[in-house]
């Protein structure tokens, strides 16, 4: 039981970490699936387009459930329509801004994981470009031949092992080592293409990275702390809410069943709610850890002014 509850515990712990890791796995799954089971090159004037679609489309999907699924997206944009009338356009704009960017670079592992592993097989790369009516791709791989470019649309459905492919190509003046060589370049471009994305990404999020932490205002101890505490913070505030939550129904309901006057329930304000759930830049302010940390330590200054005031 205990092996369980600790397994629980680090779920929960690293759930948007698992979320997006799950999305990339998905990804990786379902790329392979689709390359086996659905995706089959038209091998027409289609092949454009239906390349593209396969290639990019399920990348859009992927993408857009990295949103939904990210729960800091929800955090920071839930209701910020509604503050003082601005649609989140305030001076809290560049901490939205620097939030959704964090959203979108995690979300974006997902489909890059998809577009990486497609143009790595070469599959969805060679219908696409297959389709293309660019003469200039068309004179790059057809060495100016002029079968070649008749059965070029054809390319993806071609197998050298196939008397009937052999026999098309015997009236195109074409021999199979001709078309095994404009697929396998067409391949190789594929994976030059797909490893070179997952240099660029790669480059992307170690420069990312080296920014944030050389722009931290505080040193690697402190910062380790900082992380440390809000994700205490943010399970201690999950499990109190529920809790007074569960206490505010039974209050409720106890009252309205047996007819009673409702005893009195302390719970935090709708401005209080509002603060603690804004966005916070720790590094615009160091000194508070977090907004509840500094609504906290604000009403502790406050308290002691009124009491200085009324000894005086």
């Amino acid at each position: 039981m205990d092996y369980f509850k600790f397994i629980l515990k680090q779920g929960r712990k690293y759930q948007t970490v698992l979320g997006y890791s799950s999305l990339s796995l998905l990804a990786a799954v379902s790329e392979t699936s689709f390359s086996t089971i659905v995706y089959k090159c038209p091998c027409n004037s289609y092949n454009y387009m239906y390349g593209l679609v396969f290639l990019l489309v399920p990348a859009l999907i992927l993408f857009m459930l990295g949103y939904i699924l990210s729960i800091h997206m929800w955090q920071q944009f839930t209701s910020c329509c509604n503050e003082e009338g601005h649609c989140c356009l305030n001076g809290k704009v560049k901490n939205y801004l620097w939030k959704f960017l964090k959203v979108t670079f995690a979300s974006a592992l997902a489909p890059l994981t998809w577009i990486a592993l497609a143009l790595l097989k070469g599959t969805f790369y060679e219908c696409i470009v297959s389709g293309f009516h660019w003469d200039y791709l068309k004179q790059r791989f057809c060495e100016n031949k002029t079968g070649c470019l008749k059965i070029l649309p054809q390319l993806p459905c071609i197998s050298s092992s196939s008397s009937s492919s052999t026999s098309l190509l015997s009236t195109l003046n074409l021999t199979k080592s001709n078309i095994e060589n404009i697929q396998s370049n067409l391949r190789a471009e594929s994976q030059i293409i797909g490893w070179t994305l997952i240099a660029a990404v790669l480059l992307l999020a170690v420069l990312s990275i080296c920014a944030s932490r050389c722009c931290s205002p505080v040193r690697y101890r402190q910062r380790k702390f900082w992380k440390s505490y809000i994700r205490h913070e943010q399970e201690m505030v999950d499990k109190k809410t529920n809790e007074l939550a569960i206490s505010f129904a039974e209050r409720n309901v106890t009252s309205f069943f047996e007819q009673t006057q409702p005893d009195p329930f302390v719970m935090p304000t709708s401005r209080e709610w509002q603060r603690i759930s804004s966005s916070y830049n720790f590094k615009a302010n160091p000194d508070y850890y977090s907004m509840i940390h500094k609504l906290i330590e604000g009403n502790t200054k406050t308290n002691g002014e009124k009491e200085a005031s009324e000894t005086v």
